[in-house]
């Protein structure tokens, strides 16, 4: 598990002293707070096939977020502070029509760095 980028090169002799060698370099990411490593999909489908049903706020470093959920009149149809808590398309139990929605995402992520977004997501209903 290297923490930078490293070459590993292997060299194998056989029981005839054949030597063969072979490299790879493993590149190593620094996680940030940023797109695309919190991420909002633009579109779901809540139609009960168990694929997308949820949209959830997907990212691996989020330690605290507030995410909220808007119609087009500006009412909050959905609020959530824990990232395991994704919105079904419903308001008040009922199931809301296709339409487009806006929402803001305020995060926090491991090691303190703040990370906002505002933007649409399509629910989309058969």
């Amino acid at each position: 598990s290297p923490t930078d980028t490293t070459i590993y090169t292997i060299i194998v002799t056989d029981q005839y002293g054949c030597t063969g060698a072979d490299t790879t370099i493993v590149h190593t990411l620094t996680p940030g707070c940023t797109d695309p490593y919190i991420f909002v999909p633009n579109t779901f489908t809540p139609n009960g096939d168990n694929n997308n049903d949820v949209l959830f706020v997907r990212g691996n470093y989020i330690d605290v977020l507030e995410f909220y959920v808007y119609n087009r009149w500006g009412e909050k149809v959905f609020e959530s502070r824990n990232k395991n808590d994704g919105w079904d398309g419903t308001y008040k139990g009922e199931p809301l029509g296709t339409d487009v929605y806006g929402y803001y995402l305020k995060a926090l992520c491991l090691g303190g760095e703040e990370f906002f977004k505002k933007g649409n997501v399509t629910l989309l209903r058969n």
